[in-house]
């Protein structure tokens, strides 16, 4: 690298100027620059003449989607319809398959079991169905991100795709063996099945398959020697084969501790260290409850920080509702968005955005088709509603601004100048019990390190989760808990401007309002509940309870029900009230024209279907009390 100039090493230049119907096998550890050779690999296709559209690009995560798109259209900007080029999610990819070659099926059902519509996939490749047969063998160039990652239905899906491309089509596949940690069993909190097939695996039992093996070898991330030093020799003991699994681990973890600058203790035990990390520096944790208790200690703490976990809510791009959530014209163009964004010029959501008035229209157009200089609103809210935000607007990160906490898992692909390793205390023992898989979950997170790694000590505390998935840890006394709040789906999506939850739109508008403030602050919340019929949460602000922002879930006073019965007893009830909730962040929420529950929402939101909604997170501890007379459910 050359400053922000990519200037290529050997091996990189290699695969970059291989032939177009090359089939590639490229071994790539962390920090040697796979993001920019895979960018520059395509771009390279593109000049050589392969049509960008016929260029396709699977990712492992949606944030890399959109990663992966900016810099090839940096790179190729000359090269006429480089956006043509498809960069999508596998999981995204099969919908569109599923969608573009059957017809009989419901939107509803394309909507479903993402393994379910993978094996749907796999089983037409297998009849070798003529129509899909011939989309896939019109890609001309296939390239494959974190192969290593795809298991089960996933690696054998990539790999059938590989097989059906077109005879003078090529791959370039990048893997990482020592990166694999998403293989794990049930036991695990992040990974997948674990009784299921790698690609590597799979790739290996296929002799008719041959990719030629090209490796990246220099580290590009770091000129930290310490840190350059741990990056090479961490990988040392995953190649010692006949080394105990025990061994491998602890191989790996002294490495990775004589890669640390800097030792400090839980992050409770440190606040004056914590306060002080940099906007962007890493805290990472093996496991989601930690997580949970970081973010509440800081959220005590009042520190601005960021989530990263799987099954947080995707949070879009907040400036389009608060921008867009009065207008309810059909249309909208170029010139009423700049207006829009004119009047509220100055506003601390708009300059959080990052954005200007032609880089949002332009973010609005790669959502919509432009038809006579104006977008159809109407097909807008249909995209903006769905069950998983556009890549083009999405929010990975809960918050604006901070330290960044996340789990080990969720920090893949990501870098940060400081990285705090919060390692477990006592091995792989907080883990899986795979001691190999843990070693390479601690390799992956040393990894993410720049300029400095930091070794902390993890919470140890002890995890349980609800059949929904719903996080809680055990608290004395008996009958406490403290239970995850903000996952995906607690909030009721229309909450914020619903007849439900306020007296007038006036009161709407104030909480819309408040909420557009609040975008990069967190401020403590108040959940209660007001009986008549009614059980889910109202969220109040914790010193003007007059202000609502939303209300949770049923889905969320249900299992709390099932926690009680699990750890208390079936004559005690979740709490009429619960403390230390916090706002953490502001999304846009959407619904579709044709959606009922417009109906019961304030103007104007109930004919723009746009507005603003709160990103709550809290890990509280909650009192289950005794039922009153009966014990029926209240």
């Amino acid at each position: 690298m050359d400053g922000d100039r990519f200037v290529p090493d050997d091996d990189q230049r290699l695969v970059i100027d291989a032939e177009p119907s090359a089939m590639l096998l490229v071994t790539a550890p962390p920090g040697a620059g796979k993001t920019a050779v895979a960018c520059a690999r395509i771009a390279a296709l593109a000049r050589r003449g392969v049509p960008p559209a016929r260029i396709m690009m699977l990712s492992f995560t949606r944030t890399a989607v959109a990663e992966f798109r900016d810099r090839i259209e940096a790179l190729a900007a000359d090269v006429p319809g480089i956006r043509a080029v498809e960069i999508t999610t596998l999981d995204a990819n099969v919908w569109r398959l599923l969608k573009g070659f059957d017809e009989s099926r419901e939107i509803a059902e394309l909507f479903g079991d993402y393994d379910a519509n993978i094996e749907g996939v796999l089983a037409r490749i297998g009849r070798h169905e003529e129509n899909l047969i011939a989309w896939l063998q019109q890609i001309r160039h296939l390239v494959v991100d974190e192969a290593q990652d795809l298991v089960g239905s996933r690696a054998r899906l990539v790999l059938a795709i590989l097989q059906s491309l077109a005879p003078d089509a090529g791959a370039t596949v990048f893997a990482d063996e020592a990166q694999a940690i998403y293989g794990f069993t049930a036991a695990d909190d992040e990974g997948q099945s674990g009784d299921e097939r790698t690609f590597l695996d799979l790739l290996a039992e296929t002799p008719s398959l041959k990719l030629r093996p090209l490796e990246l070898r220099t580290i590009h991330r770091t000129r930290n020697p310490l840190l350059r030093e741990m990056f090479r020799n961490a990988r040392e003991p995953f190649a010692d084969a006949v080394a105990e699994p025990g061994e491998v681990y602890q191989g790996v973890r002294i490495r990775v501790e004589e890669g640390a600058s800097a030792t400090v203790d839980q992050l409770h035990k440190n606040e004056e260290f914590f306060r002080g990390l940099g906007d962007g520096d890493l805290v990472l944790f093996r496991r989601r409850v930690e997580v949970l208790l970081a973010s509440a200690t800081l959220c005590s703490w009042a520190v601005e920080h960021r989530v990263r976990m799987p099954r947080s809510p995707m949070a879009i791009e907040p400036w389009i509702g608060f921008l867009l959530g009065a207008w309810t014209e059909r249309h909208l163009d170029h010139g009423s968005l700049t207006r829009l964004w004119e009047e509220h010029a100055g506003h601390a959501l708009l300059e959080a955005s990052g954005r200007t008035p032609d880089s949002a229209w332009r973010a609005l157009l790669a959502l919509v088709p432009e038809r006579r200089g104006r977008i159809t609103m109407r097909e807008l809210r249909s995209v903006l509603s769905r069950s998983r935000p556009p890549v083009e607007v999405a929010v990975p990160e809960c918050g604006t601004r901070g330290v960044v906490l996340s789990t080990i898992h969720a920090s893949k692909g990501r870098e940060a100048q400081r990285v705090v390793l919060m390692l477990p205390r006592s091995g792989a023992k907080n883990g899986n019990g795979d001691y190999v898989e843990e070693g390479k979950v601690l390799y992956v997170g040393a990894t993410r390190a720049v300029r400095e790694l930091v070794r902390g000590v993890g919470m140890g505390a002890v995890a349980r989760r609800l059949d929904s998935g719903r996080v809680y840890h055990p608290t004395k006394p008996a009958g406490s808990a403290q239970v995850e709040i903000g996952r995906d789906g607690d909030l009721e999506r229309w909450s914020p401007v619903s007849q439900a939850c306020h007296g007038s739109a006036a009161m709407v508008q104030a909480s819309q309002s408040l909420l557009a403030e609040s975008v990069r602050r967190t401020r403590p919340l108040h959940a209660r509940i007001l009986g008549d019929g009614d059980f889910r949460y109202l969220l109040t602000l914790e010193d003007d309870r007059s202000i609502v922002i939303g209300r949770l879930d049923s889905t969320v006073n249900h299992d709390l029900f099932h926690l009680c019965e699990r750890i208390s007893h079936r004559s005690m009830r979740p709490p009429m009230q619960i403390k230390h909730v916090f706002l953490t962040g502001v999304t846009t929420a959407c619904l579709p024209e044709d959606d009922p529950m417009l109906e019961r929402l304030f103007e104007p939101w109930s004919r723009s279907g746009i507005w603003l909604a709160p990103i709550v997170r809290a890990f509280p501890k909650v009192w289950f009390e005794r039922k009153a007379g009966s014990c029926q459910r209240w």
